[in-house]
């Protein structure tokens, strides 16, 4: 009885607090009742035991948080109000779903606390919607303008890599477009090293005047521009960052410029290009300075110097996947993991010993990589506010939880240095064969079958493999997928036959038995012995049969992710059409799996890459040991309109802006579908 009368005083504290002081408070701060206001709001995720009193919106995004003070009892002290004061602010700050908002409004009906998230710290008074609407559109103009200063800053970097080209082509050095992709991306790493120095307030030496300098003082001569560029590149590499795990430059054998020292002319004009453009991002890191590249350099420079050269070759294949692609199939996973309490649980408590695993097992030149690493990033400035913990957690990611694997030596060097230009985290990318791993002894997905959380890759398409290569032992089928469709019937029938055979010839006929019986036994013998060669027969045609890459991949990656882990995968638009193996994939994936979404990506995605394929972005969820997940409706979504198009200049490809991405508003869509839903 005591109890009831006391949640009926609680309630009536909550309505009279609402009516008399928060309703009124926001309305003369301009927030508008039913408008911009939500009253008894439960934020998911948090240890509230009720709902917060009510959250004031701009634009749908939350602003200010208004709750009442748990009840404390009357013998309690100051420093525990505080406490749970305290408690509540951070509860909402590192668990609210969405936007952090910037305010919080906590109160017990006689005593106001206004808390500013951004400066962490107690303030007098809270801003009027008018302010923050000003403050709001401060912020989007600034964003606009650090957009256009990007963009003009990318279109630099494309002028230059043309430039580049042009330099390599009509001066004859270095033929093979591999080689000058190797000593492009040398350079890159240098440039980029060279910016972190300046950043720290050290001398920037890639530079012509530093280059004089140092080969007057080196060789008496300060035209020696070449010389100097190759005595800078052995000493910028000589620090342990840029060497593999067992002492090896992760610039492969050929670990110096392949820039003669007498090409002086040329390594000149190739500095001055390569200096015309800023590569690092004018965002700020955790120590305020700037570290972090603004778009994928080393993607944009494979596209410009050798996608010709796979392009014959479906195995190998390295369509390099635009930015939009990229971020939009890494968000897409992240709008369910940050509001997913056992992921949430998974990233806060990342360690070395069990870190949160995100793997490309195709990763080419890093791409996927660094996009995940830069929205893990983000999740943690929104939901761990102390400093060195936050800190702590991005170095778990960036040494741990990043993982990456090419079969092509020359994609893993790139995505080691990708990786380390952005920050690190180029000792987890291996070279191995992410289908047939004997190949390459070295390879680390079969280490990692049920323990990783996300998946997203861009696999080569339309490779075919025997799947005799694939399913070697019919007992142990490393493909599942594959072993069902095309062996499990004649595999179970063998065995059948064979265990029919083994209870026959275990029971041969008595000697006294007739000499019809005898053969009649012999006669059932023969018959058997042949039903097992015609079953080793289908067994062999079956094993000469061949399997695309991208469904093996889909089978491979299902393995190796955990119980309710994720993969977002670029499929061809073949793989969901009806054709028989196609739906037997389909129809085995949901017995395994939950479809969340499809997204179709328009036939202009990857044709800077050399390719018109048809595809789309595939999202699936594993199932848990529990079969706990249940399948929902599905996201379908059709991008008509991704940003740019592509025309030819000059003989070569440009993506060209045009239009506005949909990829942004169709995941904002999925967002809002999946808060719709819960």
């Amino acid at each position: 009885m005591a109890k009831a009368r006391q949640k009926k005083s609680k309630a009536n504290l909550r309505d009279r607090v609402l009516q008399e002081r928060i309703q009124p408070g926001l309305g003369r701060l301009g927030y508008v009742a039913k408008k911009s206001i939500d009253l008894d709001v439960t934020i998911p995720d948090t240890d509230l035991e009720e709902p917060v009193l009510a959250v004031a919106r701009l634009n749908g995004a939350p602003r200010i948080v208004c709750d009442l003070l748990p009840t404390i009892p009357s013998d309690s002290s100051f420093d525990t109000e505080a406490y749970i004061r305290a408690q509540v602010i951070y509860e909402i700050r590192n668990c609210y779903s969405g936007k952090t908002p910037s305010h919080a409004w906590i109160t017990d009906g006689e005593v106001d606390f206004f808390f500013d998230y951004q400066k962490q710290e107690q303030v007098s008074f809270l801003p009027k919607a008018a302010e923050a609407i000003r403050e709001l559109d401060r912020a989007k103009q600034e964003e606009l303008v650090q957009k256009s200063r990007l963009a003009r800053q990318q279109e630099a970097f494309y002028e230059a890599l043309r430039q580049l080209r042009e330099e390599f082509h009509s001066t004859g050095r270095i033929d093979d477009a591999n080689a000058k992709l190797d000593e492009i991306a040398k350079l890159l790493v240098m440039k980029v090293h060279e910016e972190k120095r300046r950043l720290n307030n050290e001398e920037y030496r890639f530079s012509v005047d530093y280059l004089s300098k140092t080969a007057k003082l080196k060789w008496k001569d300060e035209s020696k521009i070449a010389e100097a560029l190759r005595w800078l590149f052995e000493d910028i590499i000589s620090d342990s960052y840029y060497k593999n795990a067992d002492g090896t430059s992760i610039f492969g054998s050929n670990g110096s410029l392949n820039i003669q020292p007498t090409d002086d002319a040329f390594a000149r004009k190739v500095v001055e290009l390569l200096n015309k453009t800023e590569i690092l991002h004018f965002g700020t890191d955790e120590d305020g300075k700037q570290r972090e590249l603004h778009f994928d350099v080393l993607n944009e420079t494979f596209g410009h110097f050798v996608r010709d050269n796979f392009r014959n070759n479906k195995e190998d294949a390295q369509y390099m996947t635009p930015p939009e692609a990229v971020n939009a199939m890494v968000d897409l996973a992240f709008c369910d993991i940050e509001n997913d309490p056992v992921d949430r649980e998974r990233i806060l408590g990342a360690s070395q010993k069990n870190p949160y695993l995100i793997v490309d097992p195709t990763c080419g030149t890093g791409t996927f990589l660094v996009a995940a690493l830069r929205r893990a990033n983000r999740f943690l400035d929104e939901h761990v506010s102390e400093v060195r913990r936050r800190n702590h957690l991005k170095r778990i990611f960036k040494d741990h939880c990043v993982r990456g694997q090419d079969k092509v030596d020359r994609m893993v060097r790139l995505s080691k240095m990708n990786m380390i230009m952005f920050g690190d985290g180029s000792s987890n990318i291996t070279q191995g064969n992410s289908i047939l791993p004997e190949l390459t002894p070295g390879e680390q997905l079969e280490s990692l079958i049920g323990k990783v959380d996300l998946i997203v890759t861009n696999p080569p398409f339309g490779a075919e493999f025997l799947v005799g290569d694939l399913v070697p032992d019919l007992e142990n089928p490393r493909y599942p997928l594959i072993y069902d469709y095309f062996l499990r019937d004649v595999h179970e029938a063998l065995l059948a036959i064979e265990a029919e055979l083994e209870s026959h010839e275990s029971n041969p006929p008595k000697t006294t038995a007739s000499v019809t019986e005898k053969r009649k036994w012999e006669k059932r013998q023969q018959r058997l012995r042949k039903a097992i060669e015609r079953a080793h027969k289908k067994i062999e045609t079956a094993k000469g049969k061949k399997a695309n890459s991208e469904i093996i991949l889909i089978d491979r990656c299902l393995q190796v992710l955990r119980p309710g882990g994720r993969l977002v995968m670029v499929v061809p638009d073949s793989i969901l059409t009806n054709t028989r193996f196609e739906e037997f994939t389909r129809s085995w994936l949901k017995r395994r799996a939950i479809l969340k979404a499809v997204v179709s990506f328009p036939t202009v995605t990857f044709s800077q890459a050399g390719t018109l394929t048809k595809t789309s972005a595939l999202y699936i969820q594993k199932q848990t040991l529990g079969n706990t997940l249940t399948q929902d409706k599905v996201f379908m979504a059709v991008c008509n309109d991704i940003g740019y198009e592509v025309k030819t200049v000059g003989g070569f490809p440009k993506r060209i802006k045009k239009g506005s991405n949909e990829l942004l508003r169709i995941i904002d869509g999925y967002r809002e579908t999946r808060r719709e839903a819960k």
